[in-house]
């Protein structure tokens, strides 16, 4: 609101946690990450090596799951290789 007029209006995710934004207008640093979730970082680190799969098995099964996400999408964006 502007000086009592409504100027925007967005949708709401009904799911908690949720969000509407369309891919298209995300910056494509944050459309590069859009996929990120467990599974992937998993698949990525069979890929990689028997050790880094286990390493991320681990860091999913904690609590503490976003121990994981930012460190491996760091690994990935700076080409990590065994």
């Amino acid at each position: 609101y502007y000086k009592q007029e409504r100027i925007a209006s967005h949708a709401r995710s009904k799911i908690i946690g949720g969000y509407t934004t369309q891919k298209s207008h995300m910056p494509s640093t944050h459309q590069y990450a859009i996929g990120w979730n467990a599974e992937y970082f998993i698949n990525w680190g069979k890929s990689k090596s028997p050790l880094i799969e286990k390493y991320l098995l681990q860091c999913v099964n904690t609590e503490k799951q976003s121990c994981g996400f930012q460190y491996q999408g760091e690994l990935i964006q700076t080409g990590y290789k065994i």
